[in-house]
């Protein structure tokens, strides 16, 4: 996402070369693409010109909009998701920790935006070494 944020306004990316420049495999960004896509914050495009971008600017794409399509919420434990599978789960002040903690990492995420992600990872790219 931060090489896509790096383009953006450009001409679409091909995986194969962000995958090369990130040292990523090209199946595995395959994979990461689908959910993306259909969150829609990314876009792909057929053909000779084509590749993907992102579907709106990276001002408007928290990290929390990057995280849970790729890793399914923040929630440690079976319960947070689904209070059926724990009969004590209305009662259990461990779950309440679990849920708080859940609740503070997708506040942490939504407030960076991706901009600021790939401006930060952009500033380190140009850090320049002398002797």
């Amino acid at each position: 996402m931060i090489a896509l944020a790096k383009r953006y306004g450009k001409e679409p990316a091909f995986l194969r070369d962000i995958a090369k420049s990130e040292g990523l495999s090209e199946k595995y960004l395959s994979l990461l693409v689908i959910p993306l896509r259909e969150k829609g914050l990314i876009k792909s495009y057929r053909g000779s010109k084509g590749g993907y971008t992102l579907a709106r600017t990276s001002a408007n794409i928290t990290l929390n909009d990057i995280v849970v399509p790729l890793e399914g919420g923040f929630d440690m434990i079976e319960c947070n998701r689904n209070t059926e599978s724990c009969e004590k789960s209305s009662n259990c002040a461990a779950r309440n920790i679990w849920c708080g903690l859940a609740k503070h990492i997708s506040i942490y995420l939504h407030s960076f935006t991706l901009e600021e992600i790939a401006n930060l990872q952009m500033d380190k790219d140009n850090v320049m070494y002398y002797i």
